[in-house]
C-alpha cells in the first residue's frame, strides 16, 4: 500500500453480427477528436418550440453548422471542432435569441438549453446563463486538462502525460510498478542487478535501456484505477498514437500545441476500445481568423541551484578523508525554448498552426562504483585479506601475483580503469572507492505544422504533421580521458547514445450530408525509430567498434553491426570492480498505418453512431543483448583465489561464461487490430440519457505476430519441439475470436435544473500488453546461446548456424505460449453523483471498480520450475518461460473531485481518490501481486499463479491532487494597468 500527495460478456464468435457491422462501416473508426453540442428550445412557458433553425459558429474561425430543432424541441450538432462558440436560435412568432461563449471541450455533448420569447413580449429571457459544468448526457468518467492547464502548470521535462494525474484514479506508477508492469529493464542490461526504469534520480541508476526513451517521457508510468501501465490507449487528433513494440505512448506533442485533452478512465462509449486503463485523447491547436504567437525560454544551471544540506554534510566529511570528487549542489544545464505562430492563409477558409520545441538538457548525476586500486591492478593484493595459490593452496608470498603469471590481456584491461577517488583504507569499503558525474545529455527538436480547410459548409479537411527528433547521449561512467589511449572502453551499462525519432501525419475529412446525417474519416500514419548504441556499439561515444578486438581478446568482433563493441565483463564478491561491455545492438522501427471512419445518424432523440477501425503495425526490430551478449559474456567470483580481481589477473577460466547469437534478425513482425462498433445516445426525455453500445475487437497481440518471411517461432511441451511458421503471414497461436463488449451507462438530472445528476454505466473493454522484445523471435533457429568455459586469450566461441528447432540441447533457454491466445479485458463499473451547487463550482462523487481477467504473465515451465519442458530426447530443459493469460486484478474506489471554472481570475480544482488494488501478478516479467515477492522474478509457485495474490504494487491507497491557476489583476481587461505597454 502506498500514498500519493500531489499538489497540481463473453460470446462465441458470430459472423453475422460482425457482417452488420461491416455494413454501417466500410472503412474504419478511432476515438473522435470532436464534441457534440445538443440542447431543447422552449417558449417561456416551458413548451417546446419545433421547427426552429440553430446555427452554431465558431467564434475564431467563422464556420457554421445549422440544425432544426425536431417535434420535441430537441436540437444536435455533433462533429464540432473544440472552442468557443455562438449559438443563434430564430423561430417564426418568437424573437430572435442568442448564446455567447460557450466553450466546447474535446469530446463534450454540451447540453445548451435556450428559451425564446414571443414577438412583442416583454418577459425577459436570461441569454448569459453559463453552460452547466455537471454532465447530463454522458456517463464515461474522466476529465480535459485544457490547454491553459497544459501552458501554465509546472510540468517537467515538458511531458504533457504528467498533468493526467489531475484525474481522479490516475497516478504515476513507482519504480518497482514500472519494472514490473512496463519493459523489462533488466533484459536490455544483461542481468545487471542494478537495472530499472532507470531515473538519473535512482540510486546508482544504470537502468538505460530501451525503457529508457518511455521512462524519460513519464509515459508508460501511469496507472489508472489499478491498472498496468502499459494498458493505456494514446489518440493524437483522433488518430491512433500507440508504439507497438512497449505499449506506449507513441508521438509527444510540443505542450505549447495542445489545445486540451481528455483522460477517460472508466465505462468510455463502445467507439474507444483496446485498453483498460486510461483513453488519453489530445487534441492540437488550429488557427483562427486572428494572428497568435508565442515564445519562451526556460533555463537552469549550477550557478542558480541551491546548496543541497545533505549533499554539503557528504562533501564535509569526503574532504576531511581526502576525497577527490564530491558535490554540493546539484549539477546541471537546462535550457528548454519554443515559439508557436498561427492564423488564417484564407479569411473564414483556410488557418494554419506552426510549432517549435527545443531542449539542449545536461543533467548529470552523480554514482558511486568501484575500481581496481593502484596496487592491485598490478597484482599487489596487499591492501586486501590474504589470496591463494590455486595451483598450491598456500597464500601468495607478500599477497602479491608474481609479474610473469599475470595475463597481459587482463592488466590491459584493468589498466582502462580510472584510479579510486575515494581516499579509503578499510578494503570492506572499496566497492565504493569510486564516485563521479556522468553526463547525460539531451538534444531534443519538436516541429508540427496543422492546416484546416473548410470546402464548403458541409465539408472540411484537417491535415497534421508532426517530426520529433531526440538524441540522448550518456557518458560512460568512467571518462575516456582518464583510462589511457584513446578509443578503449570504459565501463558502465547504459552509458552511451539513444536516438528516438518519430514522424506522423494524420488527414481527417469531416463531411455533412444533411443536419442528421454526418461521417467523419481519419487517416494516420505514426512512424517510429527507436536505436540504444552502448557505447562501443557502432563507435558510440567515440569509443572503438573493435575494442574487443584492441585490447586482445579473439573471435569478438567479427564484422556486422551486431559484433561492434565488445564482450561483458563482470566481478562478483571480493574483488569487485564495475561491470565492462554491452549487450549488443538494439534498434526498433515501426511504421503504424491507420484507417478510420464513422458514421452518424441523428433520428428523433437518438444519435446512433457506427464505425470501425484499423491499426496496421510494420515493427522491424532486433535485440542483440535479449539474446544474451553477442560478443560473449565472462565472469569471475572470488571462489579459487579469494579474489575476483586475483582471478582475472592470473587468467583463470572464469565462473561464467556464454555466447549468443541472433540469426537471420533484423525481424519483420506483423500485427493488425480491428475494432467494429455501433453507439446510440437515447434521450429518453428532458432528464434521462442512455448511453448504449456494443464493440467488437480482434486483437492479434504482441505474442501472436505474423513475420514477413515466417521467422517466429514457439516451443511447445507437448511436442517436446520448437514449432515454426510455414510461411510468411502464419500464426502458429490461434487468436481470440470472441470479443464482443457491451456498453451500457445512464445519466439522471434528480433535478429541474439539473444541477444534481446521477451517472452509472458498465463496460466490457478488452485490452493488450506491452512484451518488450516479442518473445516469437527468442526461440531457435533464429537464436543460439552456448555455454562454453573459456579464457581470455581463447577467446568466445564462434557461433556458425542456429540449434535445430527438432532436438534442442537441454540448457536451451525457450520461450513458449498458449496456443489458444485469450485477450485481456475488464469489466469496468462506475456509479456517482455530479452537483453544481452554484455558477462555478461543482463536485463529483463516485464508486469506480473493475475486475481484470486474463492479462499476461510468465511461468517457467523449465528446470526450476513446472518441470514439464522437456527435449526431443527427454531431457529436462534449461528455462522454458511460458507467456499465459493467467493474471487478474480487482479495484475498488471512491473517487471525489472538486471543481471551480474560471471566474474572479481563478480555476482550479481538487482531486482525491481512496482506492485498493489487489492482483496475483502486477507485471508480464515479474510476479509482483503481493508485498512477499521481493523482486523475485516470475511467480513464487509455478503451478499457481493466485499463490501470490495481494495487495498489488500499483496499489495506491489514498491519492491527492490539487491545481490552480490564478490570473493577477494587473493588464489587458485587469482593474489595474490595464492600458499602456504589455497590457
Amino acid at each position: 500500500m502506498r500514498k500519493q500527495w500531489q499538489v497540481r460478456l463473453r460470446v462465441r464468435w458470430a459472423g453475422a453480427i460482425a457482417l452488420l457491422f461491416s455494413v454501417f462501416a466500410l472503412t474504419a473508426y478511432g476515438q473522435t477528436n470532436k464534441a457534440t453540442i445538443v440542447g431543447t428550445v422552449t417558449d417561456t412557458s416551458g413548451a417546446v418550440v419545433a421547427g426552429a433553425t440553430v446555427t452554431v459558429t465558431n467564434v475564431g474561425t467563422n464556420q457554421e453548422r445549422t440544425v432544426t430543432t425536431n417535434e420535441d424541441g430537441t436540437y444536435n450538432v455533433p462533429l464540432l471542432d473544440i472552442g468557443v462558440y455562438r449559438i443563434k436560435v430564430t423561430a417564426s412568432g418568437f424573437q430572435e435569441s442568442v448564446r455567447e461563449n460557450i466553450t466546447l471541450q474535446i469530446g463534450d455533448r454540451l447540453p445548451v438549453d435556450i428559451q425564446m420569447a414571443a414577438v412583442g413580449a416583454s418577459v425577459v429571457v436570461d441569454v448569459t446563463a453559463a453552460a452547466p459544468i455537471v454532465q447530463t448526457e454522458s456517463s464515461d468518467r474522466g476529465s480535459v486538462i485544457t490547454g491553459r492547464e497544459v501552458t501554465e502548470l509546472p510540468i517537467s521535462g515538458r511531458n504533457f502525460t504528467l498533468l493526467a494525474t489531475l484525474t481522479p484514479g490516475v497516478a504515476r506508477a513507482s519504480n518497482a510498478g514500472f519494472g514490473g508492469s512496463g519493459p523489462d529493464a533488466r533484459q536490455f542490461n544483461n542481468g545487471d542487478p542494478r537495472a530499472g526504469s532507470g531515473g538519473p534520480n535512482a540510486s546508482n541508476a544504470q537502468g538505460d535501456t530501451p525503457t529508457a526513451r518511455f521512462a524519460r517521457s513519464g509515459a508508460g508510468t501511469l496507472t489508472v484505477n489499478g491498472q498496468r501501465p502499459t494498458n493505456n490507449n494514446f489518440s493524437l487528433d483522433g488518430v491512433d498514437n500507440n508504439e507497438p513494440q512497449f505499449g506506449t505512448i507513441g508521438v509527444f506533442p510540443n505542450p505549447d500545441a495542445i489545445a486540451e485533452f481528455r483522460v477517460t478512465t472508466s465505462v468510455p462509449p463502445a467507439e474507444v476500445g483496446r485498453a483498460s486503463g486510461a483513453v488519453i485523447n489530445t487534441t492540437t491547436k488550429s488557427g483562427t481568423n486572428d494572428f497568435h504567437g508565442s515564445l519562451y525560454y526556460y533555463g537552469q544551471n549550477s550557478a542558480l541551484n541551491a546548496f543541497h544540506p545533505m549533499l554539503k554534510r557528504d562533501r564535509a566529511i569526503a574532504i576531511a578523508r581526502g576525497d577527490a570528487f564530491v558535490p554540493d549542489k546539484a549539477v546541471q544545464q537546462i535550457h528548454e525554448f519554443g515559439a508557436t505562430v498561427g492564423g488564417p492563409i484564407w479569411k473564414d477558409r483556410t488557418f494554419f498552426f506552426y510549432d517549435y520545441l527545443g531542449q539542449r538538457n545536461n543533467i548529470p548525476f552523480p554514482f558511486t562504483s568501484s575500481v581496481p586500486t593502484a596496487l592491485s591492478r598490478e597484482g599487489d593484493f596487499s591492501e586486501f585479506p590474504t589470496i591463494r595459490d590455486p595451483v598450491t593452496g598456500q597464500p601468495f608470498q607478500g599477497n602479491r601475483i608474481p609479474a610473469g603469471r599475470i595475463d597481459p590481456i587482463a592488466r590491459r584491461i584493468l589498466a582502462l580503469f580510472p584510479l579510486p577517488t575515494a581516499n579509503i583504507s578499510n578494503p570492506g569499503e572499496f566497492n565504493s572507492n569510486y564516485s563521479a558525474l556522468r553526463e547525460n545529455k539531451e538534444d531534443i527538436n519538436n516541429h508540427g505544422i496543422r492546416v484546416d480547410h473548410k470546402f464548403s459548409g458541409s465539408n472540411s479537411l484537417t491535415g497534421r504533421y508532426n517530426e520529433q527528433r531526440l538524441k540522448v547521449v550518456r557518458e560512460n561512467f568512467f571518462p575516456a580521458d582518464l583510462t589511457g589511449p584513446p578509443g578503449l572502453p570504459t565501463a558502465g551499462f547504459g552509458a552511451g547514445e539513444e536516438v528516438g525519432n518519430t514522424r506522423q501525419i494524420v488527414l481527417t475529412d469531416t463531411h455533412t450530408f444533411s443536419p442528421s446525417l454526418l461521417n467523419e474519416f481519419r487517416f494516420g500514419i505514426t512512424r517510429l525509430n527507436i536505436g540504444i548504441n552502448n557505447c562501443g556499439v557502432l563507435g558510440a561515444c567515440g569509443v572503438s567498434a573493435t575494442w574487443g578486438t584492441d585490447v586482445g581478446i579473439p573471435n569478438v568482433n567479427l564484422g556486422g553491426d551486431e559484433t561492434t563493441g565488445g564482450p561483458g565483463i563482470g566481478f562478483t564478491g571480493t574483488g569487485f570492480v564495475e561491470f565492462l561491455g554491452d549487450g549488443g545492438l538494439f534498434r526498433a522501427r515501426s511504421t503504424n498505418p491507420y484507417f478510420a471512419d464513422s458514421l452518424t445518424i441523428i433520428k428523433g432523440s437518438h444519435v446512433v453512431k457506427t464505425g470501425a477501425e484499423v491499426r496496421l503495425r510494420y515493427l522491424e526490430t532486433i535485440c542483440g543483448g535479449c539474446a544474451g551478449f553477442e560478443k560473449g559474456a565472462l565472469g569471475w567470483g572470488d571462489d579459487r583465489t579469494g579474489n575476483a580481481q586475483a582471478n582475472f589477473l592470473l587468467g583463470l577460466p572464469p565462473g561464467f561464461s556464454q555466447r549468443s547469437k541472433t540469426i537471420g534478425g533484423p525481424f519483420n513482425l506483423r500485427m493488425q487490430e480491428y475494432g467494429f462498433f455501433v453507439q446510440d445516445d437515447w434521450k429518453v426525455n428532458e432528464r434521462l440519457t442512455l448511453n448504449l453500445g456494443l464493440r467488437y475487437d480482434l486483437l492479434p497481440g504482441p505474442t501472436a505476430p505474423t513475420e514477413k518471411d515466417g521467422r517466429i517461432s514457439y516451443y511447445f511441451p507437448d511436442e517436446r519441439r520448437v514449432v515454426l511458421a510455414q510461411n510468411g503471414g502464419d500464426r502458429i497461436v490461434e487468436l481470440d475470436k470472441n470479443n464482443f463488449g457491451p456498453r451500457i451507462g445512464f445519466a439522471y438530472a434528480l433535478t429541474e435544473e439539473k444541477n444534481l445528476v446521477i451517472r452509472g454505466g458498465y463496460g466490457l473493454v478488452y485490452t493488450l500488453d506491452g512484451v518488450d522484445y516479442p518473445p516469437a523471435v527468442r526461440n531457435p533457429p533464429f537464436t543460439n546461446i552456448v555455454f562454453d568455459t573459456f579464457t581470455l586469450a581463447q577467446g568466445p566461441p564462434i557461433i556458425q548456424s542456429g540449434i535445430d528447432p527438432n532436438n534442442v540441447p537441454a540448457g536451451t533457454n525457450l520461450f513458449s505460449v498458449d496456443r489458444e491466445q485469450e485477450n485481456g479485458y475488464v469489466h469496468q463499473f462506475q456509479a456517482s453523483f455530479q452537483y453544481q451547487f452554484s455558477r462555478d463550482w461543482s463536485i463529483d462523487v463516485g464508486y469506480v471498480g473493475n475486475r481484470t481477467r486474463n492479462l499476461l504473465a510468465t511461468f517457467q515451465q523449465g528446470s526450476g520450475g513446472q518441470g514439464v519442458a522437456r527435449n526431443a530426447t527427454g531431457d529436462l530443459l534449461n528455462s522454458v518461460l511460458l507467456y499465459s493469460n493467467a493474471a487478474r486484478s480487482s479495484y475498488n474506489a471512491l473517487q471525489i473531485q472538486l471543481q471551480k471554472r474560471f471566474s474572479s481570475n481563478i480555476q482550479g480544482q481538487v482531486s482525491y481518490t481512496w482506492g485498493h488494488t489487489i492482483d496475483n501478478a502486477t507485471g508480464v516479467f515479474n510476479g509482483l501481486g503481493d508485498s512477499k515477492n521481493q523482486g523475485r522474478q516470475g511467480p513464487s509457485n509455478p503451478f499457481d499463479l493466485d499463490f501470490d495474490r495481494g495487495n498489488s504494487v500499483l496499489d495506491i491507497r489514498h491519492l491527492l491532487s490539487a491545481n490552480a491557476i490564478i490570473d493577477m489583476p494587473f493588464g489587458k481587461g485587469q482593474p489595474y494597468l490595464s492600458e499602456g505597454i504589455g497590457a
